[in-house]
């Protein structure tokens, strides 16, 4: 959505188990997992966020992330936008 002339936000949300409160400030490192059990149910290395920032940080913003356990997550940043289009 328009933040401003120059922004917009981009947001994007999940209904999951959500993200608990104490582990949201280290939820963007390489390799950390929120849920570190051999039976959790869901997969994957750890990467997604970490690479998500790096490369926001190379357009000059950062991932900002709400969670909710047992209701959620809503990842989001500001991006700049080209200007005015065509009138």
């Amino acid at each position: 959505r328009q933040v401003n002339e120059d922004q917009i936000r981009v947001e994007v949300a999940d209904s999951g188990c959500g993200i608990p409160a104490d582990k949201i400030e280290f939820i963007k490192a390489p390799f950390y997992q929120a849920d570190k059990s051999d039976t959790r149910p869901t997969g994957g290395l750890g990467l997604g966020l970490a690479i998500a920032e790096k490369i926001l940080i190379g357009h000059g913003t950062t991932l900002e992330i709400e969670s909710s356990e047992g209701k959620g997550t809503i990842c989001s940043f500001l991006l700049r936008t080209a200007g005015p289009g065509p009138s």
